[in-house]
């Protein structure tokens, strides 16, 4: 089937990758509709997603167009227009069911789910294994079809001006100058991964050790709670919990010097910004080990252990410090992504 299956990829006018999970994943997800763009230039790559990732990925010029299934359901999407691919990177039996459905000729997924049968290619990776990083096997979808290798490349999320400017109007109300130097700490996560629980121990130690520095702390509504932890400790530091929307939030990331997070969606968005960022991770079990899930980043720092808070306060300060030393922050209105 691989050989039938490139020379329809090779015809196709449509070409969909659904992934409608949330914000790392689909950070890990856009080099495979980069990769896809490349290799099928005549076909149209249309990305299906969750309306909670917009900001990362409308604007991107890796995709041709962004459907939500939450605005539009992928049963009425396919009804209304032909895909001649779908790659599932994100396998779900309803979705699946659809495009059987719907008899698209070619859908793309994995070999090891119950509803595997739905599909008509499928990927023999089990990826709990971490034998790869994620955005590798999502490559690997394809890779599987043509027997080419592909090179991995994140892609920057667009940064709206309004988005920056919002930002930068935040930051000096609190204080922070526009060539200012801060470090962001990310405490939260959706909960798919343990949560390091010593930010409010780091943001002291930080504050001593890049006095020049101050600290932001970011996360959404149910993280306020972390966010008020870290500020209890050091009143100095910037609590920017719930206030920031995504794409606001985005921008404030493109501005810092380092940041520090869980596994989570944010440490990954930095990453594709091009920031320094330090990662906190379990290092076992392997599906949620930063074999497969680190960050992939040029300048990174990876702080793993079998219990997330056996990693020392003084270590994640040192990988912290060690990443500022002759990097300077972005301007705050350099158009480096967009």
């Amino acid at each position: 089937m691989p050989q039938r299956a490139h020379e329809l990829l090779q015809r196709a006018r449509r070409i969909g990758v659904v992934r409608t999970d949330h914000l790392g994943d689909m950070v890990l997800t856009l080099p495979l509709a980069r990769v896809l763009g490349r290799t099928f230039p005549a076909a149209e790559i249309v990305l299906i997603a969750h309306s909670r990732t917009a900001p990362l990925v409308e604007g991107t010029p890796v995709v041709h167009r962004c459907v939500f299934v939450d605005r539009v359901p992928l049963e009425h999407l396919l009804r209304s227009e032909r895909f001649d691919a779908l790659f599932f990177v994100y396998p779900r039996p309803e979705h699946a069911w659809h495009a059987w459905r719907q008899r698209v000729p070619l859908r793309i997924g994995s070999a090891y789910r119950w509803w595997s049968v739905l599909y008509n290619v499928r990927i023999p990776d089990h990826r709990s294994r971490a034998l790869y990083h994620e955005a590798e096997y999502n490559v690997r979808m394809l890779e599987h079809i043509t027997g080419e290798r592909y090179g991995v490349e994140l892609v920057p999320p667009p940064i709206a001006e309004q988005a920056r400017a919002d930002v930068e109007r935040f930051l000096a109300r609190s204080g922070i100058a526009p060539d200012e130097p801060f470090v962001v700490l990310h405490p939260g996560g959706r909960g798919s991964a343990p949560r390091w629980t010593k930010f409010p121990e780091l943001a002291v130690l930080l504050a001593r050790k890049l006095p020049s520095f101050r600290i932001v702390v970011t996360g959404n509504a149910a993280d306020v709670p972390l966010g008020e932890a870290i500020t209890t400790a050091l009143p100095s530091a910037l609590d920017a919990c719930g206030k920031l929307s995504l794409d606001q939030a985005i921008a404030l990331l493109d501005r810092a010097q380092v940041v520090v997070a869980n596994s989570t969606g944010i440490l990954h968005i930095a990453a594709a910004l091009g920031r320094p960022v330090v990662g906190l991770y379990p290092s076992e079990p392997p599906a949620l080990s930063p074999a497969r899930w680190g960050p992939l980043a040029q300048r990174c720092a990876v702080l793993a252990a079998p219990t997330l808070d056996a990693i020392a306060v003084e270590h994640v300060a040192d990988a912290v410090c060690d990443l500022v030393q002759n990097v300077s922050p972005p301007l705050p209105h350099e158009p480096t992504h967009g």
